[in-house]
């Protein structure tokens, strides 16, 4: 990271505007610049991206490209995402911008859990998304399990729902927070997935109360 030249806000707009940071390479040579910028610079570079995905008059790909420097922000300079951003960048067309705020609030799960919003959290933990918005979303909820309990309410909402799909998904999500924090495991929930009489809950449910 010391080896980076200086840069200016333009010169990183520039780059999002024109570079493919789908490429790894390409990307992990070019985010590291933002911390070149001083406090004002990145307060500068953090409205212009703001606008990029608000307007949502860029194509994809541009919008994809802000959106990563917002990823890259919330990592090392999280004060300078406001929440209002991170709303919109959940409802935007392109399931590529959608993933990063799930990216985000996956980090902020660990670093600042009061400021996810868990409804909306769960709302993009739902089968009915994009693999990359799911999956992100759904670890940030497990993440957020450790220090929030309604992120379990969350996972576990789809337990009486109709859908096979989502039953899947809610047994699967709650076999991992068995592993990875049993602290968080409640018995009523246990009991519903029992109850629920689909095979693959009942097998969580029980091995939840092996564990309790």
């Amino acid at each position: 990271l010391e080896t980076q030249a200086a840069a200016s806000v333009g010169d990183l707009l520039s780059g999002v505007e024109t570079l493919g940071l789908w490429d790894p390479d390409i990307r992990q040579a070019f985010l590291p610049r933002v911390l070149t910028l001083n406090d004002s610079q990145r307060h500068a570079l953090a409205h212009k991206v703001s606008e990029i995905l608000s307007a949502r008059t860029a194509d994809d790909q541009v919008r994809w490209n802000a959106a990563l420097v917002v990823e890259f922000l919330v990592q090392w300079d999280p004060s300078k995402i406001p929440s209002d951003l991170l709303l919109t960048m959940t409802s935007d067309p392109s399931f590529s911008v959608r993933s990063s705020p799930a990216v985000c609030y996956y980090h902020l799960a660990g670093s600042s859990p009061d400021t996810v919003p868990v409804e909306v959290l769960g709302r993009m933990a739902s089968v009915s998304q994009d693999w990359y918005v799911m999956t992100p979303a759904t670890n940030a909820l497990l993440r957020l399990a450790r220090t929030r309990n309604v992120a379990v309410e969350i996972l576990a909402a789809a337990i009486s729902h109709e859908d096979r799909d989502s039953k899947d998904h809610a047994a699967h999500a709650l076999r991992r927070l068995a592993n990875i924090y049993p602290a968080a495991l409640r018995e009523d929930i246990a009991t519903r997935m029992i109850t629920s009489g689909y095979p693959p809950l009942i097998e969580v449910g029980e091995k939840w109360k092996q564990v309790i």
